[in-house]
């Protein structure tokens, strides 16, 4: 008979679903065949065994009885093996040397048997206690046991031919070796008696292959752990050939507790011509001194019903996994499509509703078209994942089709692999499940587009809450911000996350980073958190649609989290008009925020914008604001980044911030209607610490700036502005040394202690021009030269040969705010040279 070898193999618990185009078919036109029939426990039973047969006895109280036997087909000869147990009731050993069997068939030829290998070494049997032997025998083309006796045979050297025949054993014309769905078989696994019995059976057709699979139930009656039977499996077609099932159930991990049951589910992959009305499972054992396999049990697997195998993945289905059903539903399908792809993101809800923890095996997802493609999902998700009873898990799963094929009709297929052959180095997938995915291509989000994703740290809806195109140093920047809402009431943690931007038919993954509010990823009860995803592109970049896609890190793998479509022309910046404030709302960094001031330093080679803001923070306890980032734009698109100083410490509730910007601009710039872009530093997934360098930013606003043209004073230096500084000069006298004028004045300095500020980089400068249009200046440096308070008196000279003949004449002083080497003049007074001891003005 020919013997075809197949790979096959056992799942360990997964129930078989289907097969679909990985296997090189439309999964729509598979079809499947299933019988099923379930028991809790293995009930005892009398049938397709020999337990009516009539022993043979060795004394009055001690005696054998055969009670297995089987057939195994192979092509140089069939293979038989019975089992004899032999009962002890004597008071002393049986010595077993003493007893042989012979196998005789019915036109009396004798076969030829031996003892396996494992029980040669069986010598005695004690007394009240019991050996089971099997024996081997080659029987050639015979096929049926029922055609053979089993004689027993005690060695006597007083007979001619030394053999005493104690009694034969005729096999009953009825019998089988075949045990039916739900009947049971009991074998011995390492001398432990365990009972067996072919649960169901399930067959499945495609194109060009056909899968059967076969549930077996083992429960252990007796007293010790049974561990790897170093069984292998077979299924034998009608026409005999056999399909060789790799197993690793039978592996080093296999074991099976007293009194537990244990279900094995075996699959076998068959060619499409295979004859499967009247298959059988066989199980193999080997014995290596002998080099030969042995059959251990055949059971009769039969035919099944037809039954469609497609799912609709939005309906709720069953999976049975290591015996215990896990209800799975396809949830959240979004697909996003371009000229060349398609890329869908949904997901796959698992809910253990058994009584028991579950652990799945290894599965493999992918992706099949109508027109018979396949596209594998890389995913690490179903890797050690276990559920415990009650438990619900959601896998996010993704993946990218060609635009040509047809998306209305794509499938996900669950295949589990196992390692195969001896090496267990091959690997071979079978269907465990396909569902059909709803297809509806992605419109392009609104602020009221509403997300629902799940995954296995809880449900959350999202939102697109804007978009924003925003100026760089070395390029510009796309800021897209969610809002991530948590649906239930109960704290749920958020994924860690990744992001992918695709503007058009580019795709910007590189130099992107995902920034959330919520600092320990924690949401609590309905509880809300916004998501930044951040990417550089170059500046000036066009584009009609932008695709932004949310991924969370799973390991090494990036699955898709959501993924929406946004217009350009959603890509507002919101635009703060002149003398109005507005509100940064980031979470823990909540804060007003107003122009002060902004004031033009005109110089001679190039001029200095500089922003005074005034941020208030709007939090209930001590928090490090939000560190900020400007960009000062022409109405004609220019770009000047602007530096910022700002406290660098935490800010108290309702506490005043002094936050500076400001930038160098060229001498001829058009500076009329120009706006300060001012939004929130990020860096490295985070909003920026106080004293970091921020990367991006997000939240920007057009802030329409107020600039005021500073008019000096005219004969006063009191109430000088140097916000937050104020100064007074209410007397000051220039007397002539000779060499020099000593300069002397009486002075008030106040600081707005409202406000904290950062570093203080404006100078006080104050300049003396004499009548002769010659001029000397000094910087002076709050709080170091001059001192806060009333009262307070200050000199300097400056010293030049036009003060050596000089008695008399006047003078003019004129104080400046110094910034970046720039100059506005605040106020100006003229007064008289005096004597060393004269005061007064002109």
């Amino acid at each position: 008979m020919k013997k075809v070898n197949k790979v096959a193999v056992l799942l360990t618990g997964s129930l078989l679903l289907t097969q679909v185009a990985s296997l090189g078919v439309n999964p729509v036109d598979a079809a499947a065949k299933t019988v099923t029939k379930k028991t809790t426990t293995i009930p005892s039973s009398n049938l397709n065994t020999l337990e009516k047969l009539s022993p043979i006895h060795l004394t009055s109280k001690s005696y054998a009885k055969l009670t297995d036997v089987n057939i195994l087909a192979q092509d140089d000869g069939n293979i038989l093996t019975y089992t004899l147990n032999i009962y002890n009731g004597d008071q002393r050993d049986i010595q077993l040397l003493d007893y042989w069997s012979k196998v005789k068939t019915k036109s009396g030829s004798i076969l030829t048997t031996q003892l396996t290998s494992k029980d040669k070494l069986k010598k005695k049997v004690a007394p009240q206690s019991q050996v089971t032997l099997t024996y081997i025998s080659k029987i050639g083309n015979i096929k049926s046991v029922n055609d053979l006796m089993v004689q027993l045979v005690k060695w006597d050297f007083s007979k001619p031919n030394y053999e005493n025949t104690l009694g034969t054993f005729k096999i009953p014309a009825n019998f089988t070796t075949l045990t039916s769905l739900g009947q049971t078989k009991k074998l011995r696994i390492n001398d432990i008696p365990v009972l067996t019995k072919l649960e169901n059976h399930q067959l499945y057709k495609t194109k060009d292959k056909i899968f059967t699979m076969v549930t077996l139930s083992m429960q252990n009656l007796g007293y010790k752990v049974i561990e790897d039977p170093k069984y292998s499996f077979n299924v034998v077609t009608t026409d005999g050939a056999s399909y060789a099932l790799s197993t690793d159930q039978t592996g080093a991990n296999f074991k099976i507790q007293p009194q537990e049951i244990k279900n094995v589910q075996l699959i076998a992959e068959l060619p499409i011509h295979a004859k499967t009305d009247k298959l059988k499972l066989q199980i193999v054992t080997s014995d290596e001194e002998l080099k030969q396999n042995l059959p251990v049990a055949t059971y009769s697997i039969p035919s099944g019903k037809s039954a469609s195998l497609l799912v609709d993945g939005a309906a709720f289905k069953s999976l049975e996994v290591n015996g215990t059903k896990i209800e799975t539903q396809i949830k959240n399908t979004t697909v996003s499509a371009d000229e060349d792809t398609a890329n869908w993101s949904f997901s796959l809800y698992l809910r253990n509703i058994g009584n028991q923890n579950v652990s799945f095996p290894k599965y493999e997802a992918s992706l099949s078209s109508a027109e018979g493609y396949t596209f594998p999902i890389s995913t690490k998700s179903f890797d050690n994942l276990s559920l415990k009873p009650l438990e619900e898990k959601t896998i996010n799963l993704s993946a990218s089709l060609p635009s040509y094929v047809k998306q209305d009709k794509v499938v996900l297929q669950l295949n589990q692999t196992a390692e195969v052959g001896a090496d267990q180095k091959s690997k071979i997938s079978f269907p465990v499940a396909f569902y059909s995915l709803p297809y509806m291509e992605q419109v392009a989000a609104t602020d009221d587009t509403l997300y629902s994703v799940e995954n296995e740290y809880g449900k959350y809806n999202l939102k697109l809450s804007s978009i924003q195109m925003l100026p760089w140093a070395d390029g510009d920047l796309v800021s897209a911000k969610f809002t991530v809402m948590n649906t239930k009431a109960t704290t749920v943690k958020l994924p860690q996350l990744a992001g992918v931007l695709k503007l058009d038919q580019a795709s910007l993954s590189t130099d992107t980073q995902v920034v959330t509010t919520a600092n320990s990823m924690i949401l609590g009860p309905y509880g809300s958190a916004d998501l930044y995803l951040i990417a550089k592109v170059p500046n000036g970049l066009d584009f009609k649609q932008a695709m932004i896609t949310l991924q969370e890190k799973n390991g090494d793998n990036l699955l898709d989290f959501l993924t929406v479509n946004a217009r350009k022309t959603q890509a507002a910046i919101p635009t703060v008009s002149k003398g109005s404030e507005y509100h940064i709302k980031t979470a823990g960094k909540n804060a007003e925020v107003k122009e002060r001031r902004t004031v033009f330093y005109s110089g001679v080679s190039s001029n200095v914008m500089f922003t005074e803001l005034e941020v208030k923070s709007e939090e209930t306890r001590q928090a490090d604001l939000s560190q900020l980032v400007g960009y000062y734009t022409t109405k004609d698109g220019q770009v000047f980044k602007a530096s910022v100083g700002q406290p660098e410490g935490s800010t108290s509730p309702n506490g005043k911030n002094l936050v500076t910007l400001w930038a160098k601009l060229p001498r001829n710039l058009d500076t009329t209607d120009m706006v300060l872009y001012l939004g929130e530093g990020i860096n490295e997934g985070k909003f920026t610490a106080p004293k970091g360098e921020s990367k991006g930013y997000v939240n920007a606003v057009a802030l329409e700036l107020n600039q005021q043209k500073l008019e000096p004073k005219r004969n006063s230096l009191s109430g000088i502005d140097l916000f937050p500084y104020n100064l007074s000069i209410p007397n000051l006298s220039g007397t002539l040394t000779g060499s020099g004028v000593n300069v002397k004045f009486d002075y008030y300095l106040s600081r707005n202690g409202e406000y904290e500020i950062g570093t203080y980089d404006h100078k006080l400068v104050l300049e003396l021009r004499d009548s002769s249009g010659k001029y000397f200046e000094q910087e002076l440096a709050l709080e170091q030269d001059l001192k806060i308070g009333d009262n307070q008196t200050y000199s300097l000279s400056f010293s030049n040969s036009l003060f050596e003949d000089k008695q008399a004449g006047s003078f003019e002083i004129s104080l400046y705010d110094k910034f970046q080497g720039e100059k506005v003049k605040l106020a100006s007074q003229a007064y008289y040279y005096s004597a060393p001891v004269h005061f007064g003005s002109k």
